[in-house]
């Protein structure tokens, strides 16, 4: 029987399982997912199949060809075309569902919510808890989706798991008075020595985004910067993770930092130096730059 899990692994357990199913994982994390025993659930991976398919724009069917169809109907009579509106070439959900491969033998899913074990421990408990996490997942998913409109339209959602580079101020909707403002200022590590800029952050928004200048050129390889958020309302000690990012070349960065827990209360920001893959706990041995009030 495996151990459980600590809070900090579940956490991680989440986190790789969102990231498999909206982008897929590098074999590096697959292998973690396979550490914290979690590689065979599959919850977050149907549940984004199912968003993605309702998501699917609806085409009407030409007049012309419903009647033609209505026409050729054994026993049926010439009758006026119905409205456009009535027909629809989109897939519905449950049909693509159908069609989806089978779940393991060992359980039995419906489109209800699983129920939990009556009995057993360890690995029982974490399989259902992560599976029922990815109901709940959908839920979350089906609503961005729904205020994103049609799949193809729009613009393409930030990835979950990392920051993206560039692109425009991520406040749209938000008063001036509530964005919080914070200076970058040197961490301590030689690699952030001449850091400069700001991180603007929007509660409401839960999103932000950092500029920045003077931090070095990193290896991919060998180390990934990482972003942590300082929260009022948790445990200082275990800043949330906003993501990973990379410098590839001298000159200002320009970071939207998405992190994947709600922030109650910012109180700082800082950027350290971790593995490729990142951390769940950082060790703040290679912290680059700090940004507080």
């Amino acid at each position: 029987m495996k151990r459980s899990l600590t809070d900090l692994e579940t956490m991680r357990a989440h986190e790789l399982l969102v990231q498999r199913a909206t982008e897929g994982l590098d074999p590096e994390a697959t292998a973690e997912l396979a550490r914290l025993g979690a590689a065979d659930v599959d919850s977050f991976d149907l549940a984004a199949a199912a968003v993605a398919v309702a998501a699917v724009p609806r085409e009407p069917l030409p007049a012309e060809l419903a009647a033609k169809l209505l026409a050729a109907a054994p026993g049926s009579r010439a009758v006026a075309a119905p409205p456009t509106s009535a027909l629809s070439t989109a897939p519905s959900v449950p049909s693509v569902a159908a069609d989806l491969p089978a779940p393991a033998p060992r359980a039995t899913r419906s489109m209800a919510a699983p129920r939990p074990p009556r009995g057993g421990a360890g690995r029982n408990r974490l399989v259902w808890g992560l599976a029922a996490s990815g109901w709940l997942a959908a839920a979350a998913v089906a609503a961005v989706a729904l205020t994103r409109g049609p799949a193809g339209v729009g613009p393409a959602a930030s990835p979950p798991t990392a920051p993206s580079v560039a692109g425009p101020a991520p406040f749209a909707g938000a008063s001036a008075s509530e964005l919080v403002t914070l200076r970058w200022r040197p961490g301590g590590d030689a690699a952030g020595a001449g850091v400069a800029g700001e991180v603007v952050w929007s509660p409401t928004g839960q999103r932000g985004q950092a500029r920045l200048t003077g931090l070095a050129v990193n290896d991919p390889a060998v180390a990934r910067y990482q972003v942590w958020i300082v929260d009022r309302t948790r445990d200082e000690r275990f800043p949330v993770d906003g993501g990973r990012f990379d410098v590839s070349a001298v000159g200002e960065q320009v970071i939207t930092i998405e992190p994947r827990l709600p922030i109650g209360a910012v109180a700082g920001f800082a950027i350290t130096l971790e593995t490729p893959a990142g951390v769940v706990v950082s060790s703040q041995d290679r912290v680059v730059a700090r940004a507080a009030p």
